[in-house]
């Protein structure tokens, strides 16, 4: 056999393994993770979550009056 029978032969396998995998393999199933949706209710409870900021300078908080609290969100336009 030539190295370059060899060659395409083995490319062939390569394509049909490839094949099989995306077709058989990557089922989509209602499970799927881009399906989940998260939700949390902070009139329940605040979950025990604290405000992060960050882009600023370091040293700079005091003056950027910095603020996080609980509001409802603005109405739809």
């Amino acid at each position: 056999m030539s190295e370059k029978n060899i060659l395409h032969r083995l490319t062939i396998g390569l394509l049909m393994i490839t094949f099989l995998y995306v077709t058989l393999g990557c089922e989509k199933t209602d499970d799927d993770a881009s399906n989940i949706i998260f939700e949390y209710d902070y009139r329940e409870s605040d979950g025990s979550w604290e405000p992060f900021f960050t882009g600023y300078n370091v040293g700079w908080q005091e003056s950027m009056e910095l603020a996080a609290d609980y509001r409802n969100l603005p109405q739809p336009m």
